[in-house]
């Protein structure tokens, strides 16, 4: 295929282990990413045209059109006027598009729908007059920007391609003063830093998330070590990581485990996930992190949410919004937060079944948040506060019009 011309590009729905997560659609405008972060599990995931360094656009027509040819996507985005999340994998605001607009041309279509929007990015230094404009004539849109530290020497490190947090703290500041929701998401979340709250609040963003860093065992070989010595302070020597009895790949697993401890209970859980290999958080372990981190953001005025994979859908009750991610007034999928149903602080709530869930994908994302993997742990540690047990959806009519009671 020719370079100049441009790929498929689509929005899709959240399925699988993700099913909880609250925004259900999302997609990229273009493919393959420039930051280079050290820390990428997309890279070593499922995505491993991330290691291209040729970035090129996704065809923003056919991306708008999957928002009326998709079922499940027509169904969150235009039947029940959900948000579209923009910049899942790959950033949506590169180099390249000061000259393709591929964005800026897909802002245009989705105006047309009247589209609420999410933009992710490390890049708000390209977001622009026109971005800017196009930003403001969509019903809501927001723009959340991404780092791994708040520390311009560590972000050398980590974040290679990308512009240093300083810098991107500017744009935010030049941002919201130009009238956009800004959000900061610190993504992933490393334990071991100290992140500056003051800084996100002093250029004007309205709220933190944070994501836990996730690692997986199946990585090891192939993960730049510079992220183990950023995260432990310590130098490695050369050798194969592709060796498993090699000193190199000894010390890298030692750190590893190291960096894990604090946030592990082994009498609770082990140590890895079957299968594919996930090194297990204990949510008790992140909760006291997160209240932590909560405290420090209230302290200088910010909302704070956690992502539900960095443990949100187990703390949800730490989130100063249903969805952690999000301001007040958007659109979300309340089905796929059942368990916030529970706390004390949302005790009144109630799921409206009205909502008509005809898609299988919709009562499969309700069923994965509401399943005992997913039980909010402040059921457990303060019984007397909060409604105790999960909902039974075996005993649930999800086709009827009735609310929850």
């Amino acid at each position: 295929m020719a370079k100049n011309k441009r790929r498929p590009g689509e929005f899709r729905t959240a399925r699988g282990e993700s099913g909880y997560c609250a925004l259900p659609v999302f997609g990229d405008t273009y493919r393959n990413c420039s930051g280079h972060c050290v820390y990428c599990y997309e890279i070593q995931c499922n995505n491993q045209h991330l290691r291209d360094p040729e970035i090129y656009a996704l065809d923003h027509r056919t991306m708008f059109h999957s928002l009326y040819d998709d079922p499940d996507v027509h169904f969150w985005v235009i039947k029940r006027g959900m948000p579209v999340r923009i910049g899942n994998v790959s950033d949506p605001f590169p180099n390249i598009e000061k000259r393709v607009r591929s964005t800026a041309r897909l802002l245009k279509l989705l105006i047309q729908a009247g589209v609420q929007v999410q933009l992710t990015t490390k890049r708000p230094d390209n977001v622009d007059d026109e971005h800017i404009a196009l930003l403001k004539s969509l019903p809501k849109a927001m723009i959340r920007v991404s780092m791994g530290t708040t520390d311009d020497r560590i972000a050398k490190i980590l974040e290679p391609g990308s512009p240093l947090p300083s810098v991107r703290f500017e744009h935010i500041k030049r941002l919201s003063d130009a009238g956009i929701e800004m959000g900061v998401r610190f993504a992933p979340h490393f334990h071991v830093f100290d992140y500056d709250y003051q800084k996100a609040a002093d250029c004007g963003a309205a709220n933190v998330t944070v994501d836990a860093f996730r690692f997986s065992a199946l990585w090891r070989h192939s993960t730049d070590p510079r992220l183990w010595e950023v995260l432990s302070g310590q130098t490695f020597p050369g050798g194969d990581l592709k060796d498993k009895d090699s000193f190199a790949r000894q010390r890298v697993e030692a750190r590893e485990h190291e960096y894990f401890a604090p946030v592990q209970d082994l009498e609770r859980h082990e140590y890895l996930a079957p299968g594919n290999l996930w090194i297990y958080s204990d949510p008790f372990k992140l909760r006291a992190l997160w209240s932590a981190e909560r405290e420090k953001a209230h302290l200088v005025g910010l909302r704070f949410g956690i992502c539900a994979f960095g443990c949100g859908i187990h703390n949800i009750d730490l989130n100063d919004v249903p969805c952690g991610c999000l301001s007040e007034g958007w659109a979300y999928d309340e089905g796929a937060l059942v368990p916030q149903w529970h706390k004390n602080q949302w005790a009144d709530y109630k799921i409206p079944l009205v909502q008509e869930y005809e898609r299988d994908l919709a009562i499969y994302r309700f069923v994965i948040a509401n399943s005992e993997w997913n039980r909010p742990i402040a059921l457990d540690e303060s019984p007397d506060l909060y409604r105790a047990g999960t909902l039974d959806v075996e005993e649930m009519d999800i086709g009827s019009d009735r609310a929850l009671a």
